[in-house]
């Protein structure tokens, strides 16, 4: 229902469902404990589901685990990580909201030129005549998108962990490097970003989004819109280093207790 908060559109129920089968195991493997080394362990594990929505996946991990003695320990791993479309991806109300922004062909002067307006679905007999929005906001076709495939992500990690009790009991010290590669992100492009791109670059696919009123050529009017439905839209790339430390020792009757954690 339409609650009023000047959302631009009516805030319709959302109704979805899906089954998903799954099967799973792990297993920890001690190669080497407590001889010439402390530890030497291998970790792996896998997860095959099956979502009716048609789409099946399958993640894994493999970690493993080297301590050479017993006060410092390196560790390290790659994953196959995945996220479904959950029931907005697939499910919202397809239907017409506002946005706030701009159409640089709008106006006597616009801001873009002739050829990148004609990729905007403006003729060339047109360039300047399109009205202006007098309330800065325009249509935008939104909604779930029953074709949007899982998004994957492969996850490199490589740390070490001291703990030098001989030398500062009660010091714990970790840095650990991360690199992160996500395919296929579930999201949307945004509705000014597919006309920035659309006018700037011609793609036929952007393009496709932009839907002009026939008449007045606007984007804010009746029969108008940019489509800006959830998709998957390309990939994600991140990577970085987390460090943590803490520190506690007794004081008289009490205990002191010290922490950091940082993330670059």
């Amino acid at each position: 229902t339409q609650d009023g908060a000047g959302q631009g559109s009516p805030q319709l129920d959302v109704f979805g469902k899906f089954d998903v089968k799954e099967v799973f195991g792990e297993l920890r493997i001690p190669i080497i404990e407590d001889s010439f080394v402390d530890l030497l362990a291998l970790e792996l594990g896998y997860r095959y589901s099956d979502y009716s929505t048609g789409n099946s996946t399958d993640t894994y991990k493999i970690i493993g685990e080297f301590a050479p003695v017993d006060w410092m320990r390196f560790r390290g791993g790659y994953n196959r990580a995945v996220r479904a479309p959950n029931i907005l991806n697939l499910f919202a109300p397809n239907r017409i909201a506002l946005f706030s922004g701009n159409d640089p062909c709008a106006g006597a002067t616009p801001v873009y030129s002739q050829a990148q307006c004609v990729n905007l679905g403006v003729p060339t007999d047109r360039y300047g005549s399109v009205p202006v929005s007098p309330a800065g906001q325009y249509n935008q076709f939104i909604g779930g998108n029953p074709d949007v495939e899982p998004e994957k992500a492969d996850t490199y990690t490589v740390g070490v962990v001291i703990e030098p009790d001989m030398v500062i009991p009660g010091l714990v010290m970790a840095v650990d490097y991360y690199n992160i590669q996500i395919e296929n992100a579930i999201s949307t492009i945004g509705a000014q970003t597919i006309i920035n791109q659309c006018g700037q670059t011609g793609d036929a696919t952007l393009c496709g989004f932009v839907n002009r009123n026939p008449g007045s050529l606007t984007l804010w009017t009746p029969g108008s819109s940019v489509t800006n439905t959830t998709r998957n839209i390309g990939g994600v790339d991140t990577s970085g280093v987390d460090i943590s430390a803490s520190y506690n020792r007794t004081i008289g009757a009490g205990r002191l207790n010290l922490s950091f954690n940082g993330s670059w």
